[in-house]
């Protein structure tokens, strides 16, 4: 496949204001000249979205709610569980029928830091009159995608990613078997997981 030239700052500027009338990859990519996967490494590099980054928005939505995706925009998916009165792995459903992307930027501050482990932990620890060391405190990430994530590692191991799969600590996405997974999949995934589970049990 050829590869095709950077993009200009003028073009930046169109494909940015094309991402603000909720344009898809393969609607911006008709109007620019580009691939569609072009368009989604420009957007998400120069942080143009958030967008309908895919084409996958024209599958069945019937059952989503008109202003879905303008409440999509500025709302995180536990805020938009509890406005639609829906669970999670469902927001997770019409974003992906809709083809919803966030940007980098965004997926950054939705994904909770670790909380950083006190020094007095790391020191070794001595014993003085007899009394016992003192117990290891463990921080766990107690959020929907950490919750999501602590659930499927009992199953299988889950580790932090970059996108094209390289495990990274630091990484913004997550790897599990051969398959790399966003916040939202790792979420969805899990209740899949759970929802069945329960109808085998039942």
């Amino acid at each position: 496949m050829t590869r095709q030239p950077p993009a200009t700052p003028a073009e930046r500027e169109a494909i940015r204001t094309l991402v603000a009338q909720s344009k898809t990859a393969k609607e911006i990519a008709a109007i620019t000249g580009r691939s569609d996967k072009s368009i989604v490494y420009i957007v998400r590099t120069f942080k143009l979205g958030p967008w309908l980054g895919r084409s996958s928005h024209t599958q069945t939505t019937e059952h989503i709610p008109t202003d879905f995706a303008q409440r999509w925009r500025t709302s995180s998916q536990a805020d938009l569980a509890k406005h639609y009165e829906r669970s999670g792995s469902t927001i997770s459903l019409w974003t992906k029928r809709m083809g919803l992307v966030r940007s980098t930027a965004a997926r950054l501050h939705s994904v909770p830091k670790p909380k950083p482990v006190p020094k007095s932990l790391n020191k070794p620890f001595r014993m003085h009159g007899g009394h016992k060391p003192p117990e290891t405190v463990v921080y766990r990430d107690m959020g929907p995608v950490g919750l999501a994530v602590e659930y499927l590692r009992k199953l299988s191991a889950v580790s932090r990613c970059r996108e094209d799969g390289r495990l990274d600590p630091a990484g913004m996405f997550w790897r599990r078997g051969s398959k790399t997974l966003t916040d939202q999949d790792v979420v969805a995934l899990a209740d899949e997981i759970r929802a069945r589970e329960q109808r085998m049990a039942a």
